[in-house]
């Protein structure tokens, strides 16, 4: 495993506000969350290339294990699942199946549009749907990692606006990291703005980009993420805050 946080070491930040009921899953979301990241830590290609199909299986019965505690309970918030389970949902919807991406995207945008969800979690899910579906990315968050010999390098996934990345960011509510910090923290190099656009018919050639309207979370949902969802079953339930004036 690589240098990644053990979970199972951390406390819950908001374990006193989640319901006797529910506390059960504090560790099964700590132990998918490690597993989540079991081989994803190691920053060795070669170890990661060697252990990719054990990952897989990890992944795999990660979503088994979400879907069902997701159809007992709904989607909840922070105060039902803990910091951790958010988390760990995430996560294993990023690395998910096709159909558990999708299938979530609705439920996640409603959580989100509640403010009960990390709009960082939303624009990546977006974006990541959007590029496996050959579509173009709003928001930037898709960077494909390649080798050239020992040299890691980096294309961005083609943007649908180049000039107007940041806005669609701060649709989301991401206003303290513009894409160029973005990249620069991921690639370690500066975004050349200019260099990109002319990179950007290489790139839609490169990975297959067609010209059907992106998924985006402003716009009306496309038949194939209504199919998912209706077909995954899950919905956001809305869950109380807590009654914080105890703590005081």
């Amino acid at each position: 495993m690589g240098k990644c946080a053990n979970w199972d070491t951390l406390a819950e930040p908001v374990e006193k506000y989640i319901p006797d009921s529910m506390k059960y899953l504090i560790p099964i979301f700590k132990t998918i969350k490690n597993n989540d990241q079991h081989y994803r830590c190691s920053f060795d290609k070669d170890y990661f290339d060697e252990n990719i199909q054990k990952q897989h299986i990890l992944d795999s019965a990660n979503e088994v294990k979400v879907i069902e505690i997701l159809i007992k309970y709904g989607y909840r918030g922070v105060y039902a699942f803990g910091y951790t389970g958010m988390r760990a949902i995430a996560s294993v919807v990023q690395h998910g199946s096709d159909s558990l991406q999708k299938g979530m995207y609705p439920v996640f945008v409603e959580a989100f549009k509640d403010s009960m969800l990390d709009p960082q979690i939303v624009m990546m899910l977006e974006d990541r749907i959007n590029t496996h579906a050959k579509r173009k990315q709003y928001c930037g968050t898709q960077i494909s990692t390649y080798y050239e010999g020992k040299k890691r390098c980096y294309d961005i996934y083609p943007l649908f606006n180049v000039d107007s990345v940041d806005f669609y960011r701060s649709k989301f509510g991401i206003y303290g990291e513009t894409f160029a910090h973005y990249y620069e923290r991921l690639a370690h190099k500066k975004w050349d703005i200019e260099q990109y656009k002319r990179e950007l018919p290489a790139l839609m050639k490169k990975y297959k980009i067609t010209d059907s309207v992106s998924v985006h979370y402003n716009f009306p949902y496309p038949n194939f993420i209504l199919e998912a969802q209706k077909k995954l079953g899950i919905k956001y339930v809305k869950t109380p805050l807590p009654n914080f004036k105890k703590d005081k």
